[in-house]
């Protein structure tokens, strides 16, 4: 096994802020399934490179903090001048988005890829007009490079209400993983009712593009595996139902596809 090995981590960089009940906002947090997930990787002891943009300005400033004091890589995060690092505030049943991006492409210096890296994608950044050029350029490196692409699709349903108008990139990223990681809410998202039913998508849809889903259900806590050498189910303990709990487990389960451990325990 390359002992260079390590997880690179694409997806948007920004801050959020919950809002409870009375109105009143509580601490700001970094925002963004991703962002989230290369965090609880490096507290882990895995190197991780995060590669995306933000703004230069306090907000930036404040992920970057997050960033580095978590030795997340930022090597391959650029800066802008001519926008503004997104802020999110979450009401609980709605999240509320703020954000100004420069007109220019995901200008960003590149990460080393070796063989047996991997590559973490997704989100509505991996679906972004003005990203999506250049992220084609590095994935299609990644995989010359024989690097292990996973992609997380799931996305706020308010950056694109019509999930067609994004469906034939949503369908390249697919066709470019080995994984993909979703929840039950992510697959009902993009195949409507079908979505309730996992196993059915991965049989009907995903089977054709992508080797393997993991499927995280919210609800119950149960994680599907199918394809790949793995067909199983198991629970999860951390509450999966709350964003946090939720990204944990996503990292939980990369870093036992970084480690090559099975999934289902």
């Amino acid at each position: 096994m390359n002992a260079d090995r390590k997880i690179i981590v694409i997806g948007e960089l920004g801050i959020e802020i919950p809002v409870d009940s009375t109105g009143k906002p509580g601490d700001t947090r970094p925002g963004g399934r991703l962002l989230n997930i290369a965090l609880n990787l490096a507290k882990d002891g895995i190197p991780v490179e995060m590669v995306g943009d933000m703004g230069s300005d306090p907000m930036g400033d404040l992920v970057m903090r997050y960033l580095t004091d978590n030795n997340v890589g930022v090597r391959s995060v650029d800066r802008y001048t001519d926008g503004l690092t997104p802020v999110t505030f979450d009401f609980g049943d709605r999240l509320v988005r703020y954000a100004t991006t420069p007109a220019d492409q995901l200008d960003v210096v590149w990460p080393r890829i070796n063989p047996g890296d991997l590559v973490v994608f997704g989100g509505y950044y991996s679906l972004d007009e003005r990203v999506r050029p250049r992220l084609l350029q590095l994935l299609s490196n990644a995989q010359e490079m024989k690097a292990l692409l996973i992609y997380l699709p799931g996305f706020n349903p308010q950056l694109a209400p019509r999930i067609t108008r994004v469906m034939p990139s949503l369908l390249e990223n697919m066709e470019m993983a080995s994984t993909l990681v979703t929840t039950t809410a992510d697959l009902c998202q993009i195949y409507a009712n079908e979505g309730n039913d996992p196993v059915r998508c991965y049989r009907d849809h995903i089977f054709y593009y992508a080797p393997r889903l993991v499927n995280i259900d919210q609800a119950s806590g149960r994680i599907e595996v199918m394809g790949g050498t793995e067909n199983s189910s198991s629970h999860t303990s951390l509450p999966v139902s709350t964003l946090d709990g939720l990204a944990q487990s996503i990292s939980q389960i990369i870093s036992k596809i970084y480690h090559n451990q099975p999934l289902n325990n």
